[in-house]
């Protein structure tokens, strides 16, 4: 099997052809039912192989939602509260929270205007809810004006995540909350491992340039003035699922009957040649190379309401 050669330069390339379907992944991913209003990996619930088959067979989209409810249950919203949606892509979360909390007013905020057009497009316009073009590490949004703060899933693609962390501690009232959901480093030392050709085709394919340590950002936390108040691990819940189920349909593709199953339970793959399900097999082989560097955590931390 030839490697095929490695997406251009996550330097070079925008943020937007991160997601924008030509890629090989993203590909395999809208075929299983992936998105298009959220753009986070899904929440597995039922862990192991002996929940593979269950795991491929509902649509991702469905486990996309779960994570994001899980991850807003973490914001501990309270009626009233306005809540800011930091890199909210397509919106999705941020009108989960505006349906499922009493928030009386949400913003999701996007880098992307391409995504901001899109999320207003999608979804109906309800009082209190809003979407606003504005970058992470400069948020549009005055001192000590929001509640709780939200990023799901989008810190990985920052350029400087302490100044992140910052703003977001700068836009929180005191008494507030920030969740953070992102892919940490397991150990500083790995970061050895950035220059390695598989690391390499991971950091083009999701425009990354670098992660953060658990530890890390409680530092950084710490100096922006927040406490990390929890720390949860979904490793077992979200990218190993994902990564099984990844080598899963590559196992299929290679048997005759198998291609025949993957067509029953996802038409949308029937037209893979040969050639792209071996770009499928060699980021399956990249991905599987990340999982024991990385941890995707959860992190919630308050700021200290003044006394």
């Amino acid at each position: 099997m030839t490697n095929p050669p490695l997406p251009p330069s996550s330097a070079s390339q925008p943020l937007s052809l991160s997601y924008d379907g030509t890629h090989i992944v993203f590909r395999l991913l809208r075929c299983s039912g992936w998105g298009p209003e959220l753009m986070n990996f899904g929440y597995f619930p039922h862990r192991g192989l002996l929940a593979l088959p269950a795991n491929m067979l509902v649509l991702l989209s469905r486990r996309q939602f779960r994570l994001a409810s899980e991850a807003i249950g973490h914001l501990d919203v309270q009626a009233g509260d306005d809540v800011i949606d930091i890199a909210c892509g397509r919106g999705g979360a941020s009108y989960i929270i505006k349906c499922s909390t009493k928030a009386a007013r949400v913003t999701g905020v996007d880098l992307l205007a391409e995504n901001i057009r899109l999320a207003k497009n999608m979804f109906p316009r309800l009082d209190g809810l809003d979407f606003v073009e504005g970058d992470a590490q400069a948020l549009p949004m005055e001192d000590a004006s929001v509640s709780r703060a939200l990023c799901c899933e989008a810190a990985f693609h920052f350029p400087d995540k302490a100044r992140f962390v910052r703003e977001a501690a700068r836009v929180l009232k005191p008494g507030g909350r920030l969740v953070v959901v992102d892919f940490v480093w397991t150990s500083a030392a790995f970061r050895e491992h950035r220059e390695h050709e598989f690391m390499r085709y991971i950091r083009d394919t999701w425009h990354l340039d670098d992660l953060f340590t658990a530890e890390e950002y409680r530092a950084a936390g710490e100096a922006a003035g927040l406490r990390l108040v929890r720390e949860i691990d979904w490793t077992d819940n979200v990218t190993r699922p994902l990564q099984e189920i990844f080598e899963a349909n590559v196992w299929l593709a290679k048997r005759a009957w198998g291609r025949r199953v993957l067509r029953d339970f996802q038409p949308l793959t029937r037209n893979f040649s040969d050639a792209e399900w071996d770009a499928v097999a060699y980021s399956a082989r990249a991905h599987r190379f990340m999982v024991p560097l990385t941890r995707y955590k959860v992190m919630v931390f308050d700021k200290p309401a003044i006394r």
